[in-house]
C-alpha cells in the first residue's frame, strides 16, 4: 500500500459496520503519515449510511510538529 506523505487516514476498527452510525461508540484509529515538514492533514465524513439527505458531520484533522488538532466543519 502507498500513502501520500502529509495524509491522515481515519480507519474504522469494526469489520461488520458499513456506516459509522451503526458503530457510533466504536473505535476509529487515525493513521498519520507525515510529509517532509512533519505535517499532515485529513478529514472524516460521517453519515447514517442509509438515506441520501441524512444528517452528516465533517471533521478536519491537522498534525503539526507534535500536536494533533481536530475541528468539526460547519455547514
Amino acid at each position: 500500500m502507498f500513502v501520500k506523505g502529509g495524509s491522515i487516514l481515519p480507519i474504522l476498527l469494526h469489520d461488520d459496520c458499513m456506516a459509522l452510525s451503526q458503530c457510533y461508540w466504536g473505535k476509529i484509529r487515525l493513521e498519520v503519515y507525515l510529509d517532509w515538514s512533519k505535517r499532515a492533514s485529513g478529514f472524516l465524513f460521517t453519515d447514517d449510511g442509509v438515506s441520501v439527505d441524512a444528517e452528516h458531520a465533517l471533521v478536519d484533522f491537522s498534525f503539526h510538529g507534535e500536536s494533533l488538532t481536530s475541528k468539526r466543519r460547519e455547514g
